[in-house]
């Protein structure tokens, strides 16, 4: 799948044994060398690339410890939710965004 250009949230596979918490959290510290803590859950999402189905659990996350260091991305950006539909987005993490901005932003504390 080829999704260069586009911007996402940091996730990844689920790895034999392992919850879906365990897994963001394992991410998270792969991808960004920071620690977490997992305040809320969103509705999963399925969506279907020409080339593959997946299903995204994304989680609300606070920063615990660490300073960001990128290991599998080229750039990220801190914004603040009202910002992230000015960025060019991976379909599948699009109706996170949507769900998160009509149901969660005005209530959440950053």
């Amino acid at each position: 799948m080829h999704l260069s250009g586009f911007w996402e949230f940091p996730g990844g596979k689920l790895e034999k044994g392992e919850n879906t918490e365990e897994c963001i959290i394992r991410e998270i510290l792969e991808e960004l060398d920071i620690h977490i803590v997992i305040t809320g859950k969103l509705p999963y999402v399925e969506y279907h690339y020409p080339e593959k189905s997946i299903r995204l659990i994304p989680f609300i996350c606070k920063l615990s410890s660490g300073e960001i260091k990128l290991h599998d991305h080229s750039e990220y950006r801190w914004i603040e939710p009202e910002s992230w539909k000015q960025l060019n987005w991976a379909p599948a993490d699009i109706k996170v965004i949507e769900y998160y901005l009509d149901n969660l932003s005005a209530t959440e504390e950053f």
